[in-house]
Formats: structure tokens, sequence, C-alpha cells
């Protein structure tokens, strides 16, 4: 049954089977009728870069959304090397250091790996034309949290792109950053305990 209606799909209308991106190559997109459907890579990892970058703008489209969404990405300075083919997006499962600000990359690339998702807090996308990256250059993180209040402020600190100061200024920033933060947490902490008190 499942096979009867796949090969409907190819059948009626294919839009999309192989997409240069990795990982995540073997994504299809199709229509049957009047219904929208879409094949996820098998491997953990790919699927889940799929659903980020293909299947939620497509969903939000779908759905009525205007524009095609995007990820929240930021400039963030590499803590690693790396050799790529031209012509080919890459995702890298990446882990951002939010004492110094750089950002690394899992040692290993296969798409099997899903305990590569829990040790990453965010993806590095590397575009088509890219080739090669050296440690200090500027690469495009984008985090898996990223909504909240905390880390959009905290992700203004690190927009290196868009300020002309020191590494030495920039470290300098976010520590007196955390160290506000901490205090007013601190006093918001006492305040909801006091009130818990007399309440």
């Amino acid at each position: 049954k499942e096979s009867s209606a796949a090969s409907d799909v190819y059948k009626r209308q294919v839009m999309n089977w192989r997409i240069a991106i990795k990982p995540g190559r073997p994504f299809i997109c199709g229509k049957l009728g009047t219904k929208y459907v879409f094949g996820l890579p098998g491997n953990p990892v790919a699927a889940f870069i799929c659903s980020l970058i293909i299947l939620r703008p497509s969903l939000g489209r779908i759905g009525g959304e205007t524009n095609w969404f995007k990820p929240f990405s930021v400039k963030i300075k590499a803590n690693f090397k790396k050799d790529k083919r031209f012509g080919r997006t890459e995702f890298l499962r990446a882990n951002l250091n939010r004492e110094d600000g750089f950002v690394s990359i899992y040692p290993f690339e296969g798409s099997g790996r899903l305990s590569s998702l829990s040790w990453s807090n965010g993806l590095i996308e590397l575009p088509e034309r890219e080739q090669k990256i050296k440690p200090g250059d500027l690469v495009d993180f984008i985090p898996y949290e990223d909504r909240d209040p905390w880390s959009q402020r905290y992700f203004m600190t690190i927009r290196q792109d868009e300020f002309h100061i020191t590494d030495d200024q920039l470290r300098k920033a976010r520590h007196a950053y955390f160290a506000m933060t901490s205090y007013f947490d601190s006093l918001v902490g006492g305040l909801v305990e006091t009130l818990e008190k007399i309440g």
C-alpha cells in the first residue's frame, strides 16, 4: 500500500527529488491530486535538517504565510577548519561556546549519529559557493533556541560582523552582560521568594 502511494506520487507530479544539500540530499516533494507529499531522508540528522530548512517553510507557505520562512542566524567566528565541495550547501552540527563566542563542529559527519543533535546547540550553514573555512572566519550559525528574550539579547552581543570592536572589547562586554543579567536574576528571584512568603 505504501509503495503504491509512492508510485502514484511519481506518476502524478514530483517537484523535487535530489537537492544539493548535505546532509539531506534524497528529499522528495510531490503532489497527489490536491495533496502535497513530502518524503524525508531516512537518517535522523538529515531528516531533522530537511524539516527545518525545507519542510517547515513549505508548510508555512501552504498554510498561508506570505514569505518563505528562513531560520534566524547570526555571524560567529569559527573554531574549526573545513573543506567542502563547491556547489552544495552544507549544514554542520555545531556548538556555540557562550564564554568565548566561538563555534565548534561535531567531529564526525555521519547523519545517522543522533547523539550529535543532543551535543549541538545549533547548525552552521556553509553556502554552496563556500569551499574553505579556517579558524577565525565568520560563519552563519543557526541556533536551536532563539525565540526567548535571553537568547535574543545574547545573540545581539555576538554579532561580530556588525560592530567594529576588538575581541578583547567583545569579551569584556560579554562578561559585563552576564554579570548584569545574573544580578537582575537574583533580584527577581528574591522578590518572587518574598512574595511567595507573604502571599
